[in-house]
């Protein structure tokens, strides 16, 4: 009798327990995200760190980083030095500088060495011209270079130049040609995998350098002005200001909030975004278009402040 007793006890106790853990698991605590997750942003091949040598003879630079953990990584003889925003030599670091390098890999071989070492404050310049359009005065302009000399602090500074990049002179397309020494101009950039910045395009003024770079884009925002459904086009005003007339196909997608739709559902006045392709022949079409409730003009104003 005791026996069936404590059993019944028992039972009753565990399955208590059972209710307790079941119901408490929707009243838990959200876990805070962890430090690892909030900081997974950052680019694995950037490393923030004390310099603890620099070895010439060996190609090394050993840095202390977090936790005190020293790693040491391959230097090349094509290594970028930049100190105080300028081109530097290896021996401008000494040992206890705070430095930031850039590893990218080694063409054929499965490791990676330093393409750039710079100190905190060149670093963040840097991120910042392959980011966002400069304004600087131009230097000298050829076949594959641009050299300038960027504001605000006349910082000289040298961006690649390609046939793929484009100029813009009051509101229209121009030539390398028509831009002059000593003349303030703004550069929209492009980061390429070596390190180098390419000048996608190249503007005389500021309201220029926004259409240009707005044009450079592949999404569009602005307000429909007219379709033509014959035609397959429709004319937008874009956030820049441009006035632009664009093709679509016949399946173009068409998208009212979540709701599929047609372009016929579209009518002037509404704000859309727009996503494009080019073709087989270098025109550009239409793949997409959106209703877009918000207007453009804050993210157009929040790109003219950054030229100043």
């Amino acid at each position: 009798m005791l026996y069936r007793t404590l059993a019944a006890c028992l039972l009753f106790f565990t399955g208590s327990l059972h209710i307790q853990s079941q119901t408490a698991i929707p009243n838990a605590p959200v876990q805070a995200p962890t430090k690892k997750s909030q900081r997974s942003y950052k680019q694995p091949n950037v490393k923030f760190g004390e310099i603890v040598s620099i070895d010439m003879n060996k190609l090394e630079l050993t840095l202390k980083e977090k936790n005190d953990v020293h790693n040491t990584y391959a230097l090349t003889d094509a290594t970028q030095w930049l100190k105080n925003r300028k081109t530097a030599a290896s021996d401008a670091f000494k040992t206890g500088d705070s430095v930031v390098i850039h590893l990218r890999k080694i063409r054929g071989v499965n490791a990676q060495s330093v393409a750039e070492a710079a100190d905190s404050a060149s670093w963040k310049w840097l991120t910042t011209v392959r980011k966002e359009t400069s304004k600087g005065i131009l230097k000298t302009l050829s076949e594959d270079s641009l050299e300038t000399m960027l504001a605000p602090d006349s910082t000289p500074f040298t961006f690649t130049i390609s046939a793929k990049t484009q100029y813009i002179r009051e509101g229209k397309a121009a030539s390398a040609a028509s831009f002059k020494p000593e003349e303030q101009i703004f550069i929209i950039p492009r980061s390429l995998p070596s390190g180098k910045v390419m000048a996608r395009g190249v503007a005389d003024t500021e309201a220029d350098a926004v259409l240009l770079s707005e044009r450079l884009k592949s999404t569009l925002s602005g307000t429909l002005q007219s379709i033509d459904s014959s035609k397959h086009t429709l004319i937008l005003t874009t956030a820049a200001g441009d006035h632009r007339m664009l093709s679509f196909p016949e399946n173009v997608n068409v998208w009212i909030g979540s709701k599929a739709a047609k372009i016929s559902d579209l009518q002037p006045g509404m704000h859309l975004k727009i996503r494009m392709h080019g073709d087989s022949t270098g025109e550009e079409l239409i793949t997409e278009i959106k209703k877009d409730d918000k207007s453009s003009i804050h993210r157009i104003r929040t790109a003219k402040k950054s030229l100043k």
